[in-house]
């Protein structure tokens, strides 16, 4: 028997085998694959951190009238679903709800990033919110400074 075949068998008699440089019992061959691979994995990582994901769109005109209803209702002291969107009349969002001892509506105009909300039954009073968008998100936060009965100071509204 050759000094290899030796070897191979575990060594001579009373000889302590000798290590692989390798635990998995790879070659060098392997060893290289293997860190090629982790490579690829570790480059494909990187770049999925680097690049951001695309932002996605949304539709303001559904999120929007959420948004003005939510609002209103955190005005208004009174519930969500009261407040009915009517549609769009010349650009301003028109409401409908039962305010007081009758329906009336509410409208809510756009100047940029502002939202003004008003109604025939608040005799000329007005009030404001800032328009948030989150376009990574797509949401829309109006902030709001809220009446004595209400805590909330942000109303939001995300899809479409």
């Amino acid at each position: 028997m050759s000094r290899t075949q030796r070897m191979m068998q575990g060594g001579a008699p009373g000889a302590r085998p000798v290590p692989s440089p390798n635990p998995d019992g790879l070659g060098r061959r392997g060893l290289r694959i293997r860190t090629r691979g982790l490579l690829a994995a570790l480059a494909v990582l990187c770049a999925l951190a680097v690049f951001p994901a695309p932002a996605r769109a949304f539709n303001e005109n559904v999120v929007l009238p959420c948004v003005f209803q939510r609002a209103l209702a955190m005005l208004t002291c009174k519930p969500l679903e009261e407040f009915r969107f009517m549609g769009l009349r010349e650009g301003v969002y028109v409401y409908n709800a039962h305010f007081g001892s009758k329906f009336t509506e509410f409208y809510v105009q756009l100047f940029d990033d502002f939202a003004i909300f008003t109604s025939p039954l608040w005799q000329g009073r007005m009030s404001s919110a800032r328009l948030i968008y989150d376009y990574t998100n797509g949401c829309i936060t109006a902030s709001i400074e809220p009446p004595s009965c209400s805590f909330v100071r942000e109303a939001k509204c995300c899809g479409g």
